[in-house]
């Protein structure tokens, strides 16, 4: 049986990560300027950086196609089944895996310089590192319940968008792809929110955003 929450749920983990992607990179791109203008003729780089900067930049276009892919219930394409998902998802899922960790074991205690703004950028780097990791990771696990509760690997070559086994064809299925249910917009709502209330948290640190 098909869970109707979980196209929405996905949507709003997606939405999601790119609100957090969007910070990572608009800070590693921070911090890059930061170095390579470090000084009269003194330049450099933290290669960690650049990673979660580009890995950043995967997700957001990543995180928008997928929205795209399952708003709009697409089926024709090169990436459209769980399958092509889960090989862009594992690809980027380890390149936050790397940088997180990496970054992690470099600046995990800043604490001792709180209010210096090489600190602070810091340490919202980690952060958001860890909270892009960490959506990935549920968006892997809300994608691995979806197909195990719909005929398991069996599934993994159905289309990605998860509306499938509504029992709606045609106009129908193209309606729901426009709208949705009551209690997915709740859901909608609770995922959007909490993206904003860590930016509110992180954000105001950094006197250059």
């Amino acid at each position: 049986m098909v869970s109707h929450h979980a196209p929405a749920t996905r949507l709003g983990l997606y939405f999601a990560l790119s609100l957090f992607s969007i910070v990572l990179l608009g800070v590693t791109a921070a911090r890059i300027h930061q170095t390579l203008n470090f000084a009269p003729g003194v330049s450099f780089y933290d290669p960690i950086v650049v990673e979660l900067l580009v890995t950043s930049a995967l997700a957001i276009i990543w995180s928008w196609f997928i929205i795209h892919t399952i708003h709009t219930i697409r089926v024709n394409g090169p990436v459209t089944t769980f399958w092509h998902e889960s090989i862009g998802f594992l690809i980027i899922w380890i390149m936050f895996l790397v940088g997180t960790a990496i970054a992690t074991n470099f600046w995990a205690n800043l604490g001792v310089c709180f209010g210096v703004f090489t600190c602070d950028i810091l340490t919202v780097i980690v952060a958001f590192a860890w909270l892009c990791f960490i959506t990935m990771t549920l968006i892997g696990f809300s994608t691995m319940l979806f197909l195990a509760r719909n005929n398991g690997y069996g599934s993994i070559h159905e289309p990605l968008h998860g509306r499938w086994g509504t029992g709606q064809t045609g106009a129908g299925l193209a309606r729901l792809g426009r709208r949705f249910e009551p209690h997915e917009t709740v859901l909608m709502f609770i995922i959007f929110f909490v993206p904003f209330g860590l930016f509110h948290v992180f954000i105001p640190r950094l006197n250059l955003l």
